[in-house]
């Protein structure tokens, strides 16, 4: 009896009479999201595995009876795969007897029989498609086709072992199994081929074995639960990892960095890995060493690690050595069952490959997957991969896994073995990556985990990739033992929005290099990314909900709710462009005070013979309304629509100038003038004149906050202008103090400048200072260079003068005298030092010159203190303008309110 393969009725669905209707990839991947990439749109790849996937299924449909005819050895290998994908299915054995008739009796088993032909159909797929490859590379020939495929490549990769038999156990994919009874002829291989001709695979064989699995596992994912990893996901974790080089000098010798994945889409890893290095380093040795030795993985899935030899053999295939027949039973791989894993335990039937691997329940010699990590080398980069387990009796593990005693607590996760074992592989310095369903920072069961990663780690980044993307979450940790550094770090947060395109994960990778400073951060309508509020020392055990419930979206929406756009009340002119007549005529009825944009500052200008600046843009006042040019300069100026600008003005962040369209969206406050006028109103403004001069920055603080909330906001205005004034009179005072210190030390020439002359001394008679003179004739001695030394004896410094004919003098005296000599005797070359020493004058009496310093420091202090009340004054005036108001009448709003300016405040520095 033969099965039918014909199509039925059931729309959206291909079936045969041996398998309930399964979804036929072609049908199900139209218009499917492959992960971030496709987005509704289907690469010609795809379309072209899903026609060979196809063709193939047909040609399996047709010779599918010759399973139940092959001999009884390999009836078992396959009733053995069937029986473990009916667990994997169902949650349950199925009593199998390997008869044509039964698959006509249970619908189950039809489901199970239909999958385990499509699994050998994409496992022979991958197979013709790394043959494709070696006819492109030269390996074979078509003439080699003559002989059974399965045997060829098992033949390439060991035709210079002496022991075939032995030699061929170590590639599970090469040998046979449970999917290598099918057989294609020359013709069919030939046909399959000539369909894969416009994959062009020498030019571009990235990540082609993983595609095939890939693709099939978006089919058959939901009934086998098997999770595989979007590429470009795989590809983005590839860019942080080679940000840092995959190369290390070692001496004068060169050595790939190594790699550890555990469980974590191996096969798309591995070939992004593989691209990375044949990319940056010519060396086919280094090759060759990163491909068997440097990249380690385990993987627990029989079926993906097929896949994954392929992937490692193809890579393999276009480096020298192996064209000549290199040493191919170098086996970086582990295959380990799942039962070996902590969260896993299940009694489900092993495969005879399985077996053959010498994979063992838990009951058994199950440490060898420990052993295997834990004798594995330090490594570089550790990448894990975690999901939400079953729950299982994690007590069982404890003598496997002693280190699993540490984390024992109620409720707890089964991932805490994957990032425990991940990190204690790394050497200092390197970095864990975590794929993860389970969002540990807050789990109850996760306490012992938190402190571990505290205590042995920087956590780096945490990416939310959204609700509807699996795993959901990454997470980037570096080992790191020094406390003070963790302590002092910040963690990065990068939340992406359910708006945002899954296309292109390009974007992320560059925004993610953008914010590299506290106070830089993006957020639009797509994703958020800046540093958590709170330092990392100020984490513990306890569930991190600050991280999990911070987000900038709240306070940009205040900031831009109801409030009208710059555009609506000025107008933002190119000065470049004024020589055009229609501008000359526009700008004669726009008032002559302005906003100059520099870069991303913003300067007011009073009138056109103001100092010319080389400006972008001028801002003027379309009309006469509240809100003029002084007011908007203190706006544009303020923390609060800084904070915006780092949010929302992407193109000020990264060329660090302002477009027309950046500052024409800013949302400026709706600032109305009173409409009842007080009698006393002018009262008021001489008491806040009065409080400007005596400097009373509590009075002017209270006060205008008051009358801004219950009072004339006209006065408000009036008074913010008066302030701002203030400012840029205070601030032209400061300069004059600026050259009283020379990065960071004060400049003791330049006070002693405007030090009172009487209250000097000529450095010839001074008596502060002594002058120890070796040289034989004084007169003669003229000048050339001073150095500052100190007394090999006394630790002292002194100057020593060196003369044109290298005679010596040496001066001691107070530090701050030498300080003072240094600066004199700079541009004094070439003259004589008798008459040098009657016009250098220092001061007689030390401790009134220190004084004096005290004093012009002190009143400078005063100015930088009185200026930077009036900038906190401006800001709190500012914010209430926008709606945040620490001591609004609603509780609600005031903490609210209070929690956004102390953000906003913590970011713009």
């Amino acid at each position: 009896m033969q099965f039918s393969t014909e199509e039925k009725g059931t729309e959206g669905h291909r079936s045969c009479d041996v398998g309930v209707q399964k979804p036929c990839p072609s049908q199900k991947l139209e218009g499917y999201q492959f992960g971030f990439s496709l987005k509704g749109e289907t690469y010609d790849f795809y379309k072209t595995i899903e026609s060979l996937v196809s063709d193939i299924y047909k040609k399996i449909g047709l010779n599918q009876n010759k399973v139940f005819d092959l001999n009884p050895s390999r009836k078992k290998t396959i009733l053995l795969e069937l029986e473990a994908l009916s667990f994997k299915l169902f949650r349950r054995k199925l009593d199998w007897q390997f008869r044509e008739e039964e698959l006509f009796e249970s619908k189950e088993k039809q489901e199970v029989f239909s999958l385990y032909l499509y699994r050998t159909c994409y496992f022979n797929l991958a197979k013709i498609c790394l043959l494709k490859y070696w006819l492109h590379l030269g390996i074979i020939h078509e003439e080699d086709l003559r002989t059974d495929y399965h045997l060829l490549i098992s033949k390439k990769l060991f035709q210079i072992e002496a022991n075939l038999i032995a030699q061929r156990q170590i590639w599970l994919f090469s040998k046979q199994n449970a999917y290598s009874w099918l057989r294609f002829s020359e013709e069919d291989i030939k046909h399959y081929w000539k369909i894969l001709e416009d994959t062009k695979l020498r030019e571009n064989p990235h990540h082609f074995i993983p595609q095939i699995f890939e693709h099939f596992c978006q089919c058959f994912a939901d009934p086998l639960k098997i999770k595989t990893l979007s590429i470009p996901l795989v590809e983005f974790i590839g860019k942080q990892i080679e940000r840092g080089g995959l190369v290390r000098k070692v001496g004068h010798y060169e050595k790939t960095k190594s790699i550890l994945n555990l469980c974590a889409g191996s096969g798309q890893f591995l070939s992004e890995f593989a691209a990375i290095i044949k990319k940056t380093v010519s060396n086919s040795h280094l090759q060759f060493e990163f491909l068997t030795e440097h990249f380690t993985a385990i993987e627990k899935d029989l079926f993906s690690f097929y896949f994954l030899e392929m992937t490692l053999v193809w890579e393999m295939s276009d480096i020298q050595s192996f064209k000549r027949g290199s040493l191919l039973h170098y086996h970086p791989f582990r295959l380990v069952h799942q039962n070996n894993i902590p969260g896993t335990l299940d009694t489900q039937l092993l495969t005879e490959e399985e077996s053959f691997a010498n994979i063992e329940h838990p009951q058994g010699d199950c440490k060898k997957i420990y052993d295997f990590v834990k004798n594995t080398q330090k490594v570089d980069f550790t990448i894990v991969c975690t999901s939400k387990q079953n729950e299982s009796d994690l007590k069982t593990y404890m003598e496997i896994y002693p280190e699993l005693k540490a984390f024992y607590e109620t409720d707890m996760i089964a991932s805490s073995w994957y990032y425990m074992i991940g990190l204690s592989k790394l050497r200092e310095g390197g970095k864990l990556f975590a794929l993860s369903d389970e969002y540990w920072p807050r789990l109850l069961g996760a306490k012992k985990l938190r402190r571990y990663l505290l205590e042995h780690s920087k956590v780096l980044c945490i990416f939310d990739l959204g609700v509807h993307l699996s795993p959901r979450y990454l997470f980037v940790f570096e080992k790191c033992q020094n406390k003070e550094e963790r302590d002092s770090h910040r963690i990065k947060l990068c939340k992406l929005k359910s708006t945002f395109n899954f296309e292109d994960l390009n974007y992320v990778d560059k925004a993610i290099q953008e914010v590299c400073e506290v106070g830089s951060l993006i957020s639009d309508d797509r994703m958020e990314i800046f540093f958590g509020p709170v330092l990392q020392q100020d984490l513990s055990e306890t569930p991190w909900s600050s991280l999990e419930e911070f987000t900038y979206v709240p306070i940009l929406k205040k900031i831009r709710d109801k409030k009208p756009p710059l555009s609506s009340l000025f107008t933002v002119k190119n000065p470049n462009l004024f020589q055009q007549e229609e501008d000359e005529n526009l700008l004669n009825l726009i008032p002559t005070d302005k906003v100059g944009v520099l870069g991303t500052d913003f300067q007011y200008q009073r009138s056109d013979l103001e100092l010319k600046k080389d400006f972008q843009f001028f801002i003027y006042q379309k009309a006469s309304h509240v809100l003029t040019p002084k007011l908007l300069n203190i706006v544009l100026n303020s923390k609060l629509l800084k904070f915006w600008y780092k949010t929302q003005c992407l193109s000020a962040v990264s060329r660090k100038s302002f477009t027309q369209s950046d500052l024409y969206q800013i949302p400026l406050p709706s600032c109305e003038s009173s409409k009842i006028q007080e009698n006393f109103s002018e009262e008021k403004i001489g008491q806040f004149f009065a409080a400007i001069g005596r400097r009373d920055a509590s009075y002017l603080e209270a006060g205008l906050l008051l009358e801004l909330k219950y009072g004339n906001t006209q006065v408000v205005y009036e008074m913010m202008q008066k302030l701002f004034d203030e400012e840029c009179r205070v601030e032209e005072q400061i300069k004059k103090y600026l050259d009283f210190q020379t990065e960071g030390k004060t400049n003791w020439k330049r006070i002693k400048d405007i030090f009172t002359l009487q209250e000097q001394s000529p450095l010839q008679n001074h008596p502060h200072v002594f002058v120890e003179m070796d040289c034989k004739d004084i007169k003669n001695f003229c000048f050339l260079k001073a150095r500052r030394l100190k007394h090999p004896e006394s630790e002292e410094d002194f100057l020593q003068i060196i003369s044109l004919d290298s005679q010596f003098l040496k001066i001691f005296a107070d530090s701050v005298y030498l300080s003072i000599l240094e600066a004199e005797l700079e541009g004094r070359e070439n003259l004589y030092w008798d008459e040098m020493e009657q016009g250098i004058y220092l001061p007689k009496d030390l401790k009134v010159f220190l004084g004096f310093k005290d004093e012009i420091f002190q009143k400078w202090m005063e100015l930088e203190k009185w200026k930077g009340d009036i900038f906190r004054i401006l800001n709190q005036l500012v914010f209430r303008l926008y709606g945040f108001d620490p001591e609004d009448n609603n509780q609600f709003s005031a903490q609210e309110s209070s929690k956004f300016i102390e953000i906003i405040s913590q970011s713009v520095q």
